[in-house]
């Protein structure tokens, strides 16, 4: 479907500030040292997770374009190079490079203070997102630029845009709030408090990723947390997939005082059969921050492919909220990662 707004002048206009905004900079350490040099930090680790499924230094990653004349063409699955590949505006030069050692420059061992580092970025950049998609909804008189709305009577939010602000607001205030009390366990060291289920595989995963969500429904179906219900915080699952060697892991973290929801979705995959296939679906439903190998991608079959790939578009463009059955009705039946015996730290 073609997206042509009435005024194209004030939509592209729209859109630059978007981007500006998105593009702002900010250290998110919980530190008072910081320095002027914001980075361009990567959640997907060059060295530890992105360059051992690349090809040619590249990988497949979601490219979005909001100046694309289809909706269909706003998110696209792309080859880009490992520089450009999940970075953000979130950190100062210092602290990038000191907080995140000891999972950019040694050796991963399921150290407790790893698996925490490996959670607090995922919730850190969801943070940040968070704060610019909230500072980034467009006010009423920029909405009337781009409609041609002549008439200030005509000035109003829809109820569906209202319920989105608001849902947007939540998410900030919760993440804003998650992420205080993952600073005290860095300034703390408590990072125990950490609770991470870690599913072994010996074979180089497809993917990567490094994200965080808030589990709704379990691969049976069941109903997990409260979404409806705005006076209530739900608790969130930290999922991160990485390379080691020839093979890797799957690590799913949750804060040990918010932990249903997060345990429910951990204990319906420790019964799925097929660990490989239902942990990429749910990657491939819930997550944007993930890179795909090459080589793997392009092994598959294109239905497959394409299964992926729509799938993905379908939830981040259309807000697909049909989720009973998103997990329990898993199409995929990939080739086994050969997973080993999970075990929880």
């Amino acid at each position: 479907m073609k997206r042509v707004p009435p005024n194209r002048e004030a939509y592209f206009d729209l859109v630059k500030r978007l981007k500006k905004r998105y593009s702002q900079k900010v250290c998110l350490a919980p530190y008072p040292d910081h320095v002027s040099n914001i980075v361009s930090a990567h959640t997907l680790s060059v060295g530890a997770m992105l360059r051992p499924i690349s090809r040619k230094g590249n990988v497949y990653h979601w490219k979005s374009d909001m100046f694309a004349d289809y909706r269909e063409s706003l998110i696209e699955l792309k080859l880009n190079g490992l520089k450009n590949v999940s970075t953000f505006n979130g950190f100062c030069e210092k602290h990038d490079r000191e907080l995140f050692s000891s999972i950019e420059n040694e050796i991963f061992l399921c150290k407790y203070n790893q698996l925490f580092l490996y959670a607090y970025r995922a919730v850190a950049k969801e943070f940040y997102l968070k704060r610019k998609q909230l500072d980034s909804f467009p006010k009423i008189e920029e909405i009337a630029k781009v409609k041609n709305w002549n008439n200030s009577d005509e000035y109003e939010y829809s109820d569906e845009a209202i319920l989105h602000y608001y849902g947007i607001l939540k998410g900030v205030e919760e993440i804003e709030q998650f992420k205080e009390k993952l600073d005290l366990i860095l300034l703390n060291g408590e990072f125990r408090r950490i609770i991470t289920w870690i599913f072994p595989f010996n074979k180089s995963p497809g993917l990567v990723c490094n994200s965080v969500y808030a589990p709704d429904f379990d691969f049976k179906g069941n109903y997990l947390q409260l979404f409806e219900d705005f006076g209530n915080n739900l608790n969130n699952l930290m999922v991160t997939i990485l390379p080691y060697h020839s093979g890797g892991f799957a690590l799913f973290s949750y804060l040990d005082t918010c932990a249903e929801g997060p345990a429910e979705l951990i204990d319906s995959l420790l019964s799925e059969a097929d660990f490989t296939s239902a942990i990429v679906w749910l990657v491939t439903c819930y997550f944007e921050n993930i890179a795909f190998s090459p080589d793997w991608l392009e092994s598959l079959s294109e239905d497959t492919q394409n299964i992926i790939r729509n799938r993905f578009k379908r939830n981040f463009l259309f807000n697909d909220k049909n989720n009973i059955t998103l997990l329990k009705d898993n199409p995929l039946d990939l080739d086994d990662w050969e997973f080993g015996e999970p075990f929880k730290v």
